[in-house]
């Protein structure tokens, strides 16, 4: 996702400024907007497994609270044989 948004912001970034995508200049801003984006991918990544383990550990949290609030079930009386 951020590999695609960084290729429009590089097309778009040359047309304003007019610049030849193969000069010198666009060379060294395309790197820069490519770092840019790969720093971007990775606090994605960190952030989604820092949600999901958010979640996870609330999901524990209600499941403890869910048992605790739960009425013990009685045993079924047992029935006389005869």
């Amino acid at each position: 996702m951020f590999k695609k948004l960084a290729q429009k912001i590089k097309v778009l970034v040359f047309r304003v400024q007019k610049l030849d995508p193969n000069s010198p200049m666009a060379k060294a801003q395309a790197k820069l907007i490519d770092d840019i984006a790969d720093v971007a991918e990775d606090a994605a990544k960190d952030i989604a497994e820092s949600a999901k383990k958010e979640v996870g550990e609330a999901v524990q949290e209600v499941k403890k609270k869910a048992a605790k609030k739960a009425p013990a079930k009685k045993a079924a009386a047992k029935k006389p044989t005869k």
